[in-house]
């Protein structure tokens, strides 16, 4: 097994010469270094596992190096220890101030040195297999993040609809689908588990299997939610601990100008039309409480040129995390505001929303469905 690679460094040719040998006598591999700049170098071209590193050298001291390896060389974790024969709780201090991991004092003490190099080495070891997991991890969820938006819709019919999403973390429990249903209508589903992150992506992508294994072509937007929430419920029964899924299922008959809808527990959708929006009521229970619900299919005829608004509560969370300085009702506000702009006017809020995706709490879904011209 491979002890370790360690850098010694000291102005000192006899105290390297002392070091070197005790050191290769235990198996490890020794690199040597008798100034700062040669300290510097030693590091990045042979990448050490630990350096010993005298404080008082001429020119650049052992402090000065110290900080550059902690604060400018841009290293993920190399351990130092001070080698020192100053025992002044300053000179400890100022070390602890520039990154050093131990110190141990001149004369050396041979066992204290041994114990102190082995404790070190096996934090970076595992420092070092926590990153590469935390690597692999990443990677994964990179991956997921793909698979993920490919689960998502393509789009409404002839291109009517404007989305845009975003999970807080890498995946997340918002999902959005279209699906035709004839010639002239569109069926349109938004979704959001309750949590986000892993366990949330894991729930929507399995909503979004049975989802798609539905009979919607001859089936009421109640009777799809009902059929949705008995296949969650065989499929999860007891497993769901808490979790449950707020819906929104509706068809868009775009010859005969009629929306027909069923909530399961999500955030009301606003239609715009006429010169102002209006929420789409009511609601009932979210997926996932109870076996046996009986969903409402509702009705709203629209106009030429109207726009239809579904979001998850991540957007309305999103503008009103700061409720205390803000005005009253802003979110609704704002979707009145975005019911009355143009394509180009919204897709530059869309992009508003990109740019600040680190002040995001929650999962963000949002769609703008075009209802003629």
């Amino acid at each position: 097994m491979d002890k370790g690679k360690i850098l010694v460094v000291d102005d000192n040719e006899q105290n390297i010469e002392l070091l070197q040998g005790f050191l290769e006598a235990k198996d490890y591999e020794i690199l040597t270094a008798y100034d700062g700049a040669e300290a510097i170098e030693q590091i990045t071209k042979n990448d050490p596992d630990l350096v010993l590193l005298d404080v008082i050298m001429p020119g650049m001291d052992g402090f000065e190096v110290c900080r550059k390896i902690k604060f400018q060389m841009n290293l993920d974790f190399l351990p130092v220890i001070m080698v020192t024969a100053l025992n002044g709780r300053e000179e400890k201090i100022k070390g602890l101030e520039v990154g050093a991991d131990d110190f141990i004092s001149k004369p050396l003490d041979w066992t204290e040195l041994t114990v102190r190099i082995k404790s070190l080495l096996r934090l970076k070891r595992t420092h070092d297999q926590l990153r590469l997991n935390l690597a692999r991890l990443d990677y994964q969820l990179d991956l997921a993040r793909s698979i993920q938006m490919g689960l998502m819709g393509s789009q409404c019919r002839n291109d009517a609809a404007e989305v845009f999403y975003h999970p807080v973390e890498k995946v997340g429990g918002d999902l959005y689908e279209f699906v035709k249903v004839d010639e002239d209508k569109c069926g349109v589903l938004i979704a959001d588990c309750s949590g986000y992150g892993v366990p949330a992506a894991l729930m929507m992508a399995s909503v979004k299997i049975v989802f798609m294994g539905l009979d919607k072509k001859n089936t009421s937007p109640s009777m799809v939610l009902n059929n949705l929430n008995t296949e969650i419920m065989n499929l999860f029964s007891s497993k769901l601990e808490g979790l449950f899924i707020t819906a929104i299922y509706m068809v868009v008959d775009f010859k005969n100008k009629c929306i027909s809808w069923s909530n399961a527990g999500h955030p009301y959708p606003i239609l715009f039309q006429n010169g102002g929006g209006s929420y789409m009521t009511p609601g009932d229970m979210p997926l996932g409480i109870l076996e046996k619900l009986n969903y409402q299919t509702h009705r709203i005829p629209f106009n030429e040129g109207s726009l239809l608004m579904l979001y998850t509560d991540g957007l309305a969370e999103y503008f009103e995390k700061g409720a205390q300085m803000l005005p009253e009702n802003l979110f609704p506000k704002i979707l009145s505001k975005l019911g009355r702009t143009s394509v180009q006017e919204r897709s530059s809020f869309y992009k508003g929303l990109e740019a600040d995706m680190e002040n995001f709490s929650d999962d963000i879904c949002y769609i703008a469905i075009r209802l003629g011209d």
